[in-house]
This record gives structure tokens, sequence and C-alpha cells, in this order.
């Protein structure tokens, strides 16, 4: 009888960045609606942070890459016909906070300043800050 081979299982190490974030936003306190904060990027962070559509939809896309499941499908493109994110935000701009409850965890923003402007989605609470930065 033969013996049987290690089955090799593929790291997902791109998943793990997006399972980091959503972990993280899970730790952070919430702020309250109307106020205002500033993405900031620092050199352990993305160059820029994703706004989701929804909180399930940052979840669904880190579950997907860790069961290996097609990135763009899950993450990019959707399934049903929903769009998981909104784009991409960059260092410094401005966003409002609205009723954490829509995004769970995570912050529920409305962009306030550059190409994105008037967007509304989720993104992780550990990108923002109550300072301008320079």
């Amino acid at each position: 009888m033969r013996a049987r081979q290690p089955v090799q299982r593929r790291t997902h190490t791109r998943a793990l960045p997006i399972v980091l974030m959503v972990a993280a936003s899970l730790v952070t306190a919430p702020a309250r609606a109307g106020e205002t904060r500033y993405v900031v990027v620092t050199p352990d962070s993305p160059a820029e942070f994703t706004l989701w559509t929804s909180y399930a939809a940052s979840v669904n896309c880190a579950r997907a890459l860790l069961a290996g499941r097609d990135e763009r499908e899950w993450c990019e493109v959707g399934v049903g016909g929903i769009v998981p994110k909104v784009g991409k935000i960059g260092h410094g701009t401005e966003v409002e906070l609205l009723d954490d409850a829509e995004c769970q965890d995570m912050a529920h923003v409305r962009i306030v300043t550059g190409t994105m402007k008037g967007q509304v989605g989720c993104m992780v609470q550990r990108a923002l800050s109550t300072k301008k930065p320079e």
C-alpha cells in the first residue's frame, strides 16, 4: 500500500492584508456621526484604502480570497449584480462619519474631498485620523 502524499496548500498572501484590515476594524472604538476624519497612509499601510459598498462586501471578499476563489469576481466585479467596492481612497482625503451601524465595526463614511466626493461606503477605521495630514 502506498503512503499518502501530503496535500500542499497554497498560502493566500494577497488575502492577508484584507483580513488584517477587517480584523483591525473590529477593535477600534467607533466615533460619532457627523465628525470629520482624514485618511492617513502610513509606511505600514496600503497606499490607498478601499471604500466598500457594505461591511458584508468586505467580509465576502476576504473569505473568498482565503478560500482561493476568484479575486476579480468576489472583490472587484462582484457577484449577483452587487459591486463590492466603491473605489480607493488616498492619503489626506477628508471624510464625514455617518451612522456606524450601517457598516458594523467599520467606519461608515461620506467622502468630502477628492475625485470620489459624495460617495458613501464602509472603510477600516484605523485608516482615519482626527488630525489633518500635512
